[in-house]
């Protein structure tokens, strides 16, 4: 019972830890993620347009984006609250209702194309919005 206790405690302390990421740290990110599944210039500028190439190489740039975030797991796939908090941060609307509709376990795929996939969805049907500036 106590261990059970002191790991509620631990997984209390790191989830409460996380913040959502800015653009700077979405930058950095990307270029990290470029490098790592040695993504072409091209293609990272297409993706950056929300034009998603429909390939590993994407598909494996997009979950490694969310990795780096916080927003994905390989084993949960996004967390709402999470990604929700982060187009807040970063001037996009969206409502968690909408993030419901896109993420969803998708069965025999690999975890690059589940993670492609749901943010996919998002901007295909236009749940994600970025705001006016005021």
């Amino acid at each position: 019972m106590k261990l059970l206790i002191v790991l509620c405690a631990i997984i209390a302390i790191v989830a409460a830890d996380w913040e959502p990421h800015s653009r700077e740290e979405f930058s950095k990110h990307r270029e990290e993620c470029i490098k790592e599944g040695k993504l072409s210039e091209e293609a990272a500028e297409k993706i950056r347009k929300h034009n998603y190439p429909d390939d590993e190489d994407t598909n494996c740039f997009i979950r490694c984006m969310g990795v780096k975030a916080g927003t994905w797991d390989d084993s949960k796939g996004y967390d709402v609250d999470r990604v929700y908090e982060t187009f807040k941060v970063n001037n996009m609307e969206a409502s968690k209702d909408d993030l419901k509709k896109c993420f969803h376990q998708l069965m025999d795929v690999s975890n690059c194309a589940w993670a492609a996939n749901n943010m996919k969805c998002l901007w295909e049907h236009k749940y994600v919005v970025k705001k006016e500036a005021a």
